[in-house]
């Protein structure tokens, strides 16, 4: 029996999950009498909790699709994406001791208590806010196009406009197959070009071949009629009118159902049900990772297989300035303004401050995020089988892992694969809820409406999850580029997180060069981007509109099937130069276009995203006319790494510094290990403030402003195994790329 596009049997596995999660979340209500409670299940949270919190807030469908979609895009290089966060997982060793010894609910609560600004921990808990609505709408948008290709219609269902939209998408992909084996009207502008160097004399051996795959794809393309019918149809799909298929899942009514349902197990139990719901949910993000491998793996014919459907330079883990975004250097950029953004994520307050100690949360935190990047190897190679198995058939990429589990999977395996898809996301809403939830009540409502009982907090935080969670519905219609909100999340934390760093190790940090440094970088990483498109005199301005030259480079592959078939090697396999072109990009605007398409001589205009740090970085007279779109991204994402220390450190010279026994206090913490009582934590810490000589006789530089610790034995021992195992994945993940070879 079907029932909207899911077998019984598959409803019945997601149903019976429904009711266990609301069941736990009913049930840890029982034991919430405090605000410490609810934001941090009463800091009694040992490792096993910690990890499957960790691993489960962490984990989400999204970053999974998000792997296999720039995979299935860009080749194996595009999993740097997501995958970048491998190389900072040995530094959680330092700041999750750090947050766990604040004593602190909220990052919030940082700003106000290190800087004694109510009004920077007020400004960090609407950025946070704001996060917090694009984040879940993410999860939302993804979950759904995933459920969506998961529930096609039937064809009988299909009403007659839906039926030619699809007949007008397979036509479509008919005639693109055709182009793509001829010439695209860049490809054509190159082989003029080729062609007349040939006829001169004047190709390189590299060129000539160029010239001769060329010719024989321009023999392989469309005619005249068919050119002007794909013209049409590509303008459609632009548009969206012509879908692959379409789905029972109505959009609106799963954004409403999914939301309702994480807010009302959440809002029940806390920060305790969304611990107690994570272990649960660990187990079938697990299934939902595993499950499609070894299926898909059959249907290619092993890795054997996989490797004479994928280009050799799709399993490059770097991948070059030719054939990828994502160059070492870019993906150096990306981990550096990931790093500073790490420590700014609401829930990391929250994460290592419900454990019941330093060390607890250090094990918890360590053991479920190395564990999540090894799942993300299978994510990895999901999205390789999606290239061998469905290149060029899916209207949008985003849709991979439902299609994958639609057209691999069988009756059962559906319906736990859906309640995994649902259990990932579920785990890093609910966790991020509760935190946000925390900023509000903690750094918004509690200044204002003080005095209050924690029961009336309590209910305030409950509704405030339920807005946090209906909010993001508006932020899912919204959204459209998942790849810029993924790019937006590595670095715009970084306006608070430079902060947060130097708050932690600098005495000198002052109050005031945080707030100019925050409305300066804030106004780069996010208002000029954003704002500057819409305006014609920036969109259609000369200085604005330059692009990137050209440029030619060659690299060696593998052939493949196709081009044995086409006569263009003699077996699969057979090392073959291909000279591929870097087309030009926009400098300043993601892209420069024409406002009429099909009018070759209408004005240019910028579109996307305004690239403000580029421009910043032009003031100082960079030319970068003959860098690649890697080479450019990797700036961007330097600068807002960087950039914020500079204003920081700059500022901090000319300007006052908090009082010395507000900083005593503070750091008195951070340097007094957790104490298994109230009362012993009191006197600990209330020792170490009077005696600061204590803490800076350990400093590496006793005396100065810095406030680094010299190592421990267990600190060296922590943080080099961690770094370890960032070298075991590596490897593994080089062997994933190297299997059937």
């Amino acid at each position: 029996m079907i029932l909207f596009g899911l077998h019984i049997i598959d409803c019945a596995i997601v149903l019976l999950y429904v009711v266990v999660i609301l069941w736990l979340g009913r049930w840890a209500g029982r034991g919430t009498k405090d605000t410490s409670d609810f934001f941090l299940a009463g800091r009694k949270l040992g490792k096993v909790y910690q990890f499957f919190l960790n691993f489960g807030q962490s984990t989400d469908a999204g970053q999974a699709v998000g792997v296999s979609r720039e995979i299935y895009r860009q080749g194996l290089g595009g999993m740097w994406i997501q995958y970048l966060v491998l190389f900072l997982t040995p530094f959680y060793w330092f700041t999750t001791l750090w947050f766990r010894r604040c004593r602190l609910t909220t990052i919030g609560d940082f700003f106000t208590e290190r800087f004694r600004s109510p009004f920077l921990g007020g400004s960090y808990a609407v950025f946070g806010l704001v996060m917090a609505f694009l984040g879940c709408g993410t999860s939302y948008m993804m979950a759904q196009k995933t459920m969506a290709a998961m529930t096609p219609k039937a064809i009988e269902d299909c009403t007659v406009e839906e039926r030619a939209s699809m007949e007008q998408f397979d036509r479509y992909m008919v005639l693109k197959e055709k182009l793509n084996r001829g010439l695209t009207p860049d490809d054509r502008a190159w082989l003029e070009e080729l062609e007349a160097k040939v006829e001169q004399g004047e190709a390189t051996g590299e060129q000539a071949r160029q010239y001769e795959k060329l010719k024989i794809r321009q023999d392989r393309g469309l005619n005249g009629d068919e050119q002007e019918e794909f013209d049409k149809l590509d303008n459609r799909m632009k548009k969206g009118e012509l879908k692959s298929f379409f789905s029972y899942t109505d959009k609106t009514l799963f954004f409403i159902v999914f939301a309702v349902l994480v807010a009302a197990y959440t809002a029940l139990g806390g920060f305790t049900a969304a611990a107690l719901t994570d272990a649960i949910q660990g187990v079938l993000i697990i299934i939902f990772s595993l499950i499609l491998i070894p299926i898909g793996l059959r249907e290619v014919g092993g890795f054997e297989g996989l490797h004479t459907r994928v280009p050799d330079y799709k399993f490059l883990l770097f991948g070059s300035a030719a054939t990828s975004e994502y160059a070492w250097y870019t993906i150096a950029g990306m981990i550096t303004a990931n790093l500073v953004s790490i420590v700014a994520a609401s829930h990391m307050m929250a994460t290592a401050g419900s454990a019941t100690n330093e060390m607890t949360a250090r094990v918890g935190m360590l053991g479920g995020m190395f564990f999540k990047r090894f799942i993300m190897l299978f994510w990895a190679l999901a999205g390789l089988l999606a290239i061998a198995l469905y290149s060029g058939e899916l209207h949008d990429p985003d849709l991979i892992w439902g299609h994958m589990t639609s057209n691999l999977l069988f009756t059962g395996a559906i319906g736990l694969m859906l309640a995994g898809i649902l259990a990932a996301n579920m785990s890093t809403l609910d966790a991020q809820s509760v935190c946000n939830s925390a900023l509000f009540i903690r750094n918004l409502y509690q200044p204002i409406v003080p005095g209050k009982s924690e029961r009336h907090y309590i209910n305030v935080g409950r509704v405030m999850i339920a807005v946090i969670l209906l909010g993001g519905i508006y932020a899912a219609h919204k959204e459209d580029n998942l790849l810029s909100l993924f790019k937006y999340f590595i670095s715009l934390p970084a306006v608070f997180g430079a902060a947060v760093w130097l708050g932690f190790m600098w005495r000198r940090l002052t109050r005031s060069a945080v707030i100019v440094q925050v409305v300066v970088c804030f106004s780069i990483y996010a208002l000029i981007p954003n704002i500057f498109p819409a305006l014609d005199c920036v969109a259609r301005n000369e200085a604005f509109l330059k692009k990137t030259a050209k440029q030619e480079v060659v690299v060696t592959t593998g052939a493949l099937a196709e081009d044995v078939e086409a006569g263009l090697a003699d077996r699969v396999g057979q090392s073959t130069e291909e000279l591929h072109v870097i087309r030009p990009t926009g400098i300043f605007f993601e892209k420069v276009v024409r406002e009429d398409p099909a009018n070759p001589d209408s004005p240019l205009r910028g579109e996307g995203r305004f690239q403000a740090e580029i421009w910043v970085l032009s003031w100082f007279g960079i030319d970068f006319t003959h860098w690649t779109k890697a080479q450019l991204e990797a700036a961007r994402f330097f600068f807002d790494a960087l950039f914020p220390f500079v204003l920081l450190f700059g500022l901090s010279f000319f300007t006052r510094p908090v009082g010395r026994r507000d900083l005593d206090r503070f750091f008195a913490k951070i340097h007094t290990p957790v104490q298994p009582t109230p009362e012993e934590e009191r006197r600990a810490i209330d020792h170490a403030a009077r005696h600061p000589e204590i803490s800076d006789a350990r400093k590496i530089f006793p005396g100065s402003n810095w406030e680094i610790s010299k190592p421990a034995k267990l600190d060296i021992i922590g943080f080099g195994s961690s770094w370890v195992l960032v070298g075991v994945v590596v490897f593994l993940l080089w062997v994933l790329a190297r299997l059937g070879t």
